[in-house]
Protein backbone atom coordinates (compact mmCIF):
# COMPACT_ATOMS: atom_id res chain seq x y z
CA UNK A 1 0.00 0.00 0.00
CA UNK A 2 1.46 3.54 -0.86
CA UNK A 3 3.62 4.01 -3.47
CA UNK A 4 0.69 5.21 -5.87
CA UNK A 5 -2.05 2.08 -4.44
CA UNK A 6 -3.99 4.36 -1.90
CA UNK A 7 -7.17 5.89 -1.11
CA UNK A 8 -7.73 9.32 -1.22
CA UNK A 9 -10.50 11.50 -0.74
CA UNK A 10 -12.13 13.24 -3.65
CA UNK A 11 -14.18 16.09 -4.45
CA UNK A 12 -14.93 18.41 -7.55
CA UNK A 13 -14.71 21.84 -5.81
CA UNK A 14 -11.55 22.66 -3.73
CA UNK A 15 -10.46 21.40 -0.20
CA UNK A 16 -9.25 23.86 2.28
CA UNK A 17 -8.25 21.62 5.55
CA UNK A 18 -7.74 17.66 5.35
CA UNK A 19 -7.73 15.66 8.65
CA UNK A 20 -6.45 11.74 9.03
CA UNK A 21 -7.20 10.18 12.56
CA UNK A 22 -7.73 6.86 12.82
CA UNK A 23 -10.72 5.36 13.82
CA UNK A 24 -9.02 2.25 15.73
CA UNK A 25 -5.71 0.27 15.99
CA UNK A 26 -5.86 -3.21 16.63
CA UNK A 27 -3.58 -5.81 17.10
CA UNK A 28 -0.52 -3.32 16.09
CA UNK A 29 2.80 -3.49 18.65
CA UNK A 30 5.48 -2.83 16.09
CA UNK A 31 6.38 -0.58 13.32
CA UNK A 32 9.62 -1.01 10.92
CA UNK A 33 10.83 1.31 8.14
CA UNK A 34 13.86 -0.09 7.11
CA UNK A 35 16.10 2.75 5.21
CA UNK A 36 13.57 5.17 6.44
CA UNK A 37 14.80 8.00 9.19
CA UNK A 38 12.62 6.68 11.46
CA UNK A 39 10.37 3.55 12.13
CA UNK A 40 7.28 5.78 10.09
CA UNK A 41 5.79 8.62 8.82
CA UNK A 42 2.20 10.19 9.07
CA UNK A 43 1.53 11.73 5.51
CA UNK A 44 -1.24 13.91 4.77
CA UNK A 45 -0.75 14.55 0.67
CA UNK A 46 -2.35 16.77 -1.71
CA UNK A 47 -3.17 15.61 -5.28
CA UNK A 48 -1.65 17.22 -7.81
CA UNK A 49 -1.88 20.53 -9.30
CA UNK A 50 -1.68 23.42 -11.20
CA UNK A 51 0.93 26.19 -9.64
CA UNK A 52 1.77 28.83 -10.45
CA UNK A 53 5.11 28.42 -9.27
CA UNK A 54 5.22 26.42 -12.58
CA UNK A 55 5.98 29.53 -14.60
CA UNK A 56 9.33 28.93 -14.81
CA UNK A 57 9.37 25.65 -15.80
CA UNK A 58 10.53 24.20 -19.18
CA UNK A 59 7.06 23.20 -20.32
CA UNK A 60 4.60 25.16 -17.31
CA UNK A 61 1.80 23.17 -19.12
CA UNK A 62 2.69 19.37 -18.25
CA UNK A 63 4.69 20.88 -14.46
CA UNK A 64 2.52 20.43 -11.56
CA UNK A 65 2.78 21.36 -7.78
CA UNK A 66 2.17 18.71 -5.30
CA UNK A 67 1.79 20.14 -1.25
CA UNK A 68 2.90 17.19 1.78
CA UNK A 69 1.83 17.78 5.29
CA UNK A 70 4.53 15.31 7.35
CA UNK A 71 5.08 14.14 10.80
CA UNK A 72 8.30 12.00 10.58
CA UNK A 73 8.68 10.03 13.83
CA UNK A 74 12.51 11.52 13.94
CA UNK A 75 10.48 13.96 16.01
CA UNK A 76 9.05 16.81 13.32
CA UNK A 77 6.01 17.92 11.57
CA UNK A 78 6.56 19.81 8.58
CA UNK A 79 5.54 21.00 5.21
CA UNK A 80 7.35 19.37 1.75
CA UNK A 81 6.93 21.13 -1.47
CA UNK A 82 7.30 19.51 -5.27
CA UNK A 83 7.33 21.27 -8.66
CA UNK A 84 6.79 17.61 -10.90
CA UNK A 85 8.34 17.72 -14.22
CA UNK A 86 10.23 20.98 -13.63
CA UNK A 87 12.66 19.81 -16.71
CA UNK A 88 14.93 22.85 -16.18
CA UNK A 89 17.09 24.17 -13.70
CA UNK A 90 15.38 24.32 -10.23
CA UNK A 91 14.48 27.62 -8.06
CA UNK A 92 16.96 29.45 -5.98
CA UNK A 93 16.72 27.54 -2.74
CA UNK A 94 15.18 23.88 -4.11
CA UNK A 95 16.57 20.86 -4.73
CA UNK A 96 16.85 19.11 -7.79
CA UNK A 97 15.00 14.90 -8.03
CA UNK A 98 15.90 13.45 -11.18
CA UNK A 99 14.16 9.87 -12.68
CA UNK A 100 12.49 8.56 -15.54
CA UNK A 101 9.63 11.06 -15.26
CA UNK A 102 11.93 14.13 -15.27
CA UNK A 103 13.63 16.49 -13.42
CA UNK A 104 11.84 17.45 -10.09
CA UNK A 105 12.03 20.26 -7.72
CA UNK A 106 11.58 20.33 -3.89
CA UNK A 107 11.80 22.21 -0.59
CA UNK A 108 10.85 22.18 2.79
CA UNK A 109 8.87 24.76 4.70
CA UNK A 110 11.17 27.65 6.49
CA UNK A 111 9.04 26.70 9.56
CA UNK A 112 8.31 23.03 11.06
CA UNK A 113 7.16 22.19 14.77
CA UNK A 114 9.50 19.89 16.64
CA UNK A 115 7.40 16.80 17.95
CA UNK A 116 8.29 14.14 20.91
CA UNK A 117 9.38 10.74 19.02
CA UNK A 118 5.67 8.74 19.43
CA UNK A 119 5.34 4.96 20.50
CA UNK A 120 3.24 2.75 18.22
CA UNK A 121 0.93 2.26 20.93
CA UNK A 122 0.27 5.93 20.69
CA UNK A 123 -1.05 5.46 17.16
CA UNK A 124 -4.53 5.80 17.92
CA UNK A 125 -4.12 9.12 19.33
CA UNK A 126 -2.05 10.61 16.51
CA UNK A 127 -3.94 13.01 13.63
CA UNK A 128 -2.37 15.17 10.92
CA UNK A 129 -4.41 18.09 9.73
CA UNK A 130 -3.48 20.88 6.89
CA UNK A 131 -4.92 23.70 5.92
CA UNK A 132 -4.51 25.81 2.88
CA UNK A 133 -5.37 29.23 3.29
CA UNK A 134 -5.45 31.28 -0.34
CA UNK A 135 -3.36 34.50 0.13
CA UNK A 136 -2.77 33.80 3.84
CA UNK A 137 -0.52 30.65 5.61
CA UNK A 138 -0.92 26.80 5.18
CA UNK A 139 -1.37 25.09 8.12
CA UNK A 140 0.30 21.87 9.51
CA UNK A 141 -1.05 20.54 12.76
CA UNK A 142 0.01 17.68 14.77
CA UNK A 143 -1.87 16.13 17.89
CA UNK A 144 -0.86 13.27 19.89
CA UNK A 145 -3.68 13.00 21.95
CA UNK A 146 -2.37 15.49 24.37
CA UNK A 147 -1.31 17.90 22.72
CA UNK A 148 -0.99 20.08 19.54
CA UNK A 149 2.04 21.33 17.89
CA UNK A 150 1.35 23.45 15.20
CA UNK A 151 3.66 25.51 12.01
CA UNK A 152 3.09 27.75 8.91
CA UNK A 153 4.12 28.86 6.13
CA UNK A 154 2.94 31.11 3.11
CA UNK A 155 0.87 29.18 0.90
CA UNK A 156 1.83 31.54 -2.25
CA UNK A 157 4.65 28.78 -2.17
CA UNK A 158 2.37 26.61 -4.55
CA UNK A 159 -0.80 27.70 -3.67
CA UNK A 160 -2.50 24.77 -3.01
CA UNK A 161 -5.41 26.83 -1.90
CA UNK A 162 -6.51 27.17 -5.70
CA UNK A 163 -6.46 23.44 -7.08
CA UNK A 164 -6.51 20.81 -3.96
CA UNK A 165 -9.25 18.64 -5.43
CA UNK A 166 -8.11 15.37 -3.68
CA UNK A 167 -6.49 14.10 -0.34
CA UNK A 168 -4.78 11.02 1.03
CA UNK A 169 -3.18 10.30 4.67
CA UNK A 170 -1.65 6.78 5.36
CA UNK A 171 1.07 5.69 7.91
CA UNK A 172 3.65 4.58 5.72
CA UNK A 173 7.92 4.61 5.71
CA UNK A 174 9.74 7.72 6.47
CA UNK A 175 11.19 8.81 3.59
CA UNK A 176 13.28 8.19 0.16
CA UNK A 177 10.69 5.32 -1.09
CA UNK A 178 11.29 3.39 2.30
CA UNK A 179 8.42 0.89 3.97
CA UNK A 180 6.69 1.02 7.32
CA UNK A 181 6.54 -2.60 8.13
CA UNK A 182 3.68 -3.74 10.96
CA UNK A 183 4.00 -6.67 12.48
CA UNK A 184 1.53 -9.98 11.58
CA UNK A 185 -2.50 -9.38 12.83
CA UNK A 186 -2.51 -5.42 12.70
CA UNK A 187 -5.54 -3.49 11.34
CA UNK A 188 -6.17 -0.28 11.04
CA UNK A 189 -8.67 2.11 10.19
CA UNK A 190 -8.11 5.31 8.43
CA UNK A 191 -10.34 8.11 8.09
CA UNK A 192 -9.68 11.39 5.87
CA UNK A 193 -11.89 13.93 6.34
CA UNK A 194 -11.86 17.10 4.17
CA UNK A 195 -13.19 20.72 4.20
CA UNK A 196 -14.47 21.40 1.04
CA UNK A 197 -17.22 23.72 1.71
CA UNK A 198 -19.99 20.95 1.62
CA UNK A 199 -21.44 17.84 4.17
CA UNK A 200 -21.59 15.58 1.27
CA UNK A 201 -19.63 12.66 1.34
CA UNK A 202 -15.80 13.02 -0.87
CA UNK A 203 -15.87 10.32 -3.25
CA UNK A 204 -12.97 7.23 -3.04
CA UNK A 205 -10.42 7.49 -5.35
CA UNK A 206 -7.90 4.67 -5.70
CA UNK A 207 -4.96 6.00 -6.05
CA UNK A 208 -2.20 7.92 -4.01
CA UNK A 209 0.53 10.26 -4.49
CA UNK A 210 3.72 9.48 -2.07
CA UNK A 211 5.92 7.17 -2.87
CA UNK A 212 6.37 5.48 0.56
CA UNK A 213 4.81 2.45 1.36
CA UNK A 214 3.74 0.05 4.05
CA UNK A 215 2.99 -3.52 4.15
CA UNK A 216 -0.97 -3.55 4.57
CA UNK A 217 -2.92 -4.99 2.59
CA UNK A 218 -6.90 -3.34 1.64
CA UNK A 219 -10.11 -4.88 3.63
CA UNK A 220 -13.34 -4.95 3.41
CA UNK A 221 -14.93 -2.70 6.80
CA UNK A 222 -16.88 -5.25 8.60
CA UNK A 223 -18.57 -1.81 10.60
CA UNK A 224 -20.31 1.26 9.24
CA UNK A 225 -17.89 4.20 10.18
CA UNK A 226 -19.54 6.60 12.40
CA UNK A 227 -20.28 10.77 11.02
CA UNK A 228 -18.12 13.40 12.54
CA UNK A 229 -18.35 16.81 11.63
CA UNK A 230 -16.27 16.56 8.62
CA UNK A 231 -17.48 14.35 5.37
CA UNK A 232 -14.67 11.59 4.79
CA UNK A 233 -13.83 8.53 3.10
CA UNK A 234 -12.89 5.56 5.94
CA UNK A 235 -10.80 2.47 4.58
CA UNK A 236 -9.41 -0.58 6.58
CA UNK A 237 -6.08 -1.84 6.30
CA UNK A 238 -4.63 -5.33 7.42
CA UNK A 239 -1.86 -7.15 7.35
CA UNK A 240 -3.70 -10.17 6.41
CA UNK A 241 -2.69 -10.89 2.24
CA UNK A 242 -5.73 -9.84 0.61
CA UNK A 243 -6.60 -8.73 -3.20
CA UNK A 244 -9.47 -6.41 -1.86
CA UNK A 245 -9.02 -3.18 -4.29
CA UNK A 246 -8.42 0.44 -2.42
CA UNK A 247 -12.30 1.83 -2.68
CA UNK A 248 -13.63 -1.41 -2.03
CA UNK A 249 -12.25 -0.87 1.37
CA UNK A 250 -13.83 2.68 1.78
CA UNK A 251 -16.67 4.15 2.45
CA UNK A 252 -17.83 7.94 2.59
CA UNK A 253 -19.33 9.58 5.12
CA UNK A 254 -21.71 12.40 5.27
CA UNK A 255 -20.96 15.35 7.87
CA UNK A 256 -22.60 14.97 10.82
CA UNK A 257 -25.46 17.96 12.12
CA UNK A 258 -23.65 17.60 15.59
CA UNK A 259 -20.57 18.22 16.10
CA UNK A 260 -18.04 15.85 18.07
CA UNK A 261 -14.99 17.73 18.16
CA UNK A 262 -13.81 18.42 21.36
CA UNK A 263 -11.71 21.48 20.23
CA UNK A 264 -13.87 23.49 18.39
CA UNK A 265 -14.54 26.57 20.35
CA UNK A 266 -15.52 29.12 17.97
CA UNK A 267 -18.65 26.35 16.31
CA UNK A 268 -17.29 26.71 12.94
CA UNK A 269 -16.78 22.49 12.82
CA UNK A 270 -13.17 22.58 12.58
CA UNK A 271 -10.34 22.32 15.62
CA UNK A 272 -9.17 25.65 16.77
CA UNK A 273 -5.61 26.20 18.95
CA UNK A 274 -5.82 28.59 21.69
Amino acid sequence: MGGGNDVSAQVASQISEAIGPFDSVTGVTSVSSPGGISGFSLQLNSSFFTSSACNGAANPSICLGWQQFLYSNSGVAFMQYWLLRYNTACPAGWKTLTNSNGTHCWENGSHAAIVPVQTIGNLINLSLTGQANPGGTDTIIMATGTNLYSAQNDDDVLNPAKGWQAAEFNIVGDCCLSEATFNSGSTIVVRTSVDHGSPNAPSCSGEGFTGETNNLFFVQASVTPPSESLPAVVFTQSSANSSTLPCDSATGVSASSKLTDSHDFNGDGKSDIV
